[in-house]
């Protein structure tokens, strides 16, 4: 029996309960080089330290995934929230892949490092709800997948200490070269799941017997249609503001409900992230500054449900 208190449903407005349907999800996936180490760093802090190593994630690849995702209807997946409305977003993130190593599980995480999105609803609900790192970003990328871009992604940032905040560029990904031939697409989540596994693991570079393990995890993890999240969602104390009044590490499944296609694209791309006072990404992220080659993207189409989450660790 939960021993939470019940949440007050006062005028100004509550998030809406999970789960939420995401119906056509137009993705373009691009993986960018960073040290594994950088990439370490962070989970060890977000999780490890937080909880006092009762909660532990290993980075499975030396890779930062950028994400874009335009989705056309979000909606509560509860009937009795659904009469509430719809409405779509454009997220684009910053992602890590890694595997929960204590309490061990075999099945790969999705952990955000840092999102931005057009809907400043999906910011509150975001990170009340789950704990996504998102903010507001202004967003010129395709509706539809797949696409040759551009993909061009502002934030609202601090060029410099003390300077006043604006919009500027943080993410621009942009093809490069003449396309390649068509593709061959994937027409269902299994042919999907098996072809991106192999991509993955064809990144890897197994200069120690001990990455054999992560490997071998994301062989026998990756299951069809299994995408879960991890995140560490905290709240700012109001009387300490470098301490918080609450603390947790969670998980949440998300479960996919159609899958119509995808494959990879014909065009390579580079992509280049620009840092900034309160952005910046090259110092906690280790990754190169200047247009890096990224190689051709992973496209989907596909509607997905993110359902309620589990937590690991709370304080």
């Amino acid at each position: 029996m939960s021993t939470k208190p019940s949440l007050i449903q006062h005028f100004a407005r509550v998030p809406v309960p999970p789960p939420y349907e995401h119906r056509g999800a137009s993705v373009h996936s691009f993986s960018l080089s960073a040290p594994i180490q950088s990439l370490q760093y962070l989970c060890d802090t977000w999780f490890d330290q937080v909880s006092g190593g009762a909660v532990r994630y290993t980075v499975l690849l030396p890779k930062l995934f950028v994400l874009v995702a335009n989705i056309a209807e979000v909606q509560p997946g509860d009937p009795a929230h659904a009469n509430l409305g719809v409405t779509s977003e454009i997220d684009v993130g910053l992602w890590i892949l890694a595997m929960r190593t204590w309490p061990f599980s075999p099945v790969p995480r999705w952990i955000p490092v840092r999102l931005l999105v057009d809907s400043a609803d999906a910011v509150v609900v975001g990170r009340e709800v789950f704990g996504f790192p998102k903010e507001m970003g202004r967003m010129n990328i395709p509706s539809t997948a797949p696409s040759a871009g551009p993909f061009d992604i502002q934030g609202f940032v601090t060029p410099a200490a003390y300077q006043r905040m604006a919009w500027k560029d943080v993410i621009n990904i942009r093809a490069v070269g003449p396309a390649g031939p068509v593709e061959p697409s994937w027409s269902s989540v299994e042919e999907a799941t098996q072809a991106v596994v192999d991509e993955l693991l064809a990144q890897m570079d197994f200069g120690w017997i001990s990455e054999l393990i992560p490997a071998a995890a994301m062989r026998a993890g990756f299951r069809p249609g299994l995408f879960p999240f991890a995140f560490l969602k905290q709240f700012m104390a109001i009387d300490a503001p470098s301490q918080a009044c609450y603390q947790s590490i969670v998980e949440a499944q998300s479960r996919l409900l159609a899958f119509r296609r995808g494959g990879f694209t014909r065009e390579r791309f580079e992509v280049l992230i620009t840092s900034h006072h309160t952005h910046p990404f090259h110092q906690f992220l280790g990754i190169t500054p200047g247009w890096q080659p990224v190689g051709r993207a992973i496209w989907s189409d596909f509607d997905f449900m993110v359902e309620a989450g589990s937590v690991l660790h709370e304080a």
